[in-house]
């Protein structure tokens, strides 16, 4: 286990879990999803993620907009 926080974004619900359920099997225990580029980034403007990980293709911004 580790003590990195992991944000995943992606508007696609199953996906979303997927990905969760990969990233926490990987040892990951603080993981946040959320399913909105802008959801994602209220949340990054209030704390620092050690990663994130975004869908490139959302209704808002894409998931390289998100990161920049």
């Amino acid at each position: 286990m580790t003590e990195e926080t992991i944000l995943l974004v992606d508007n696609n619900s199953v996906s979303l879990q997927e990905l969760s359920d990969i990233v926490r099997s990987l040892g990951y225990d603080q993981v946040e999803e959320v399913d909105t580029a802008n959801d994602a980034w209220r949340l990054m403007k209030l704390r620092r993620y050690s990663c994130v990980i975004a869908e490139m293709e959302m209704p808002e911004m894409s998931g390289l907009a998100l990161l920049r």
